[in-house]
């Protein structure tokens, strides 16, 4: 099964039963129905199916997608975007993949949780 890894989780997107993530586009990877093993820092939160797929050019990255992807503007997501995949261009093209949990490791996500929100008090 594939993993989607995450390096962070700013805006707790993960701990949500449907989260969104960007990532390069990819046809064969990101379908509708995929399952991925769920990773953060490492830790194993759980499965999940991919229910959406929108493909999109970097150029075309908005406040509204950069908030719900990683709670801050579209500036902040591009620079962010530009540290993972270099080189990156305008029409460098992008998934939106929508997930849904199917199965969660619940000590972690008890742990992760915690630990996320102790950060934000």
């Amino acid at each position: 099964m594939n993993k989607l890894e995450f390096s962070a989780n700013w805006n707790g997107k993960l701990f949500l039963d449907n989260f969104g993530t960007i990532r390069l586009h990819n046809t064969d990877k990101y379908q509708v129905d995929a399952q991925f093993e769920i990773y953060l820092k490492g830790i194993y939160l759980g499965v999940a199916k991919v229910v959406s797929v929108k493909s999109f050019l970097f150029e075309k990255i908005g406040d509204g997608l950069a908030y719900i992807d990683c709670g801050k503007n579209a500036n902040y997501l591009k620079k962010i975007l530009r540290s993972f995949y270099n080189p990156l261009t305008n029409t460098t093209h992008f998934n939106h993949v929508v997930c849904q949990y199917t199965d969660r490791n619940i000590e972690a996500f008890e742990s992760r949780l915690k630990e996320w929100w102790q950060n934000k008090i």
